[in-house]
């Protein structure tokens, strides 16, 4: 089990399209167990490298997240973008393939 920070966002399922708040894990930055919402400063870690949670350069990245519906229970990963240090939206990324085989799925 992983330790990443969340952003708690309402987002429309890609594959049952019902439209729900969910936690997404980032997978970017410093991991500090922060839950953001879009529109809030991230935290970034001083001094260290942006591979070890450090600020990218302008604060800006579309870092990569991922989700699972409350709904239909399949996962999904998303791209957020954060810009000038500001979490600012997030969109589904349909090139990364989904953990959970739907031959698992309830």
């Amino acid at each position: 089990m992983g330790v990443y920070n969340t952003l708690r966002t309402t987002f429309k399922c890609p594959h049952c399209g019902c439209t729900d708040e969910i936690d997404i894990d980032l997978y970017f930055g410093f991991r500090n167990l922060v839950t953001y919402k879009i529109g809030d400063r991230y935290h970034w870690a001083k001094f260290d490298s942006i591979k070890k949670g450090g600020r990218p350069p302008h604060g800006d990245t579309a870092g990569e997240g991922y989700a699972v519906c409350g709904f239909c229970k399949k996962d999904f990963f998303v791209l957020v973008e954060v810009a000038n240090d500001v979490i600012a939206s997030v969109e589904y990324d349909a090139t990364k393939k989904p953990h959970i085989d739907d031959n698992m799925q309830p």
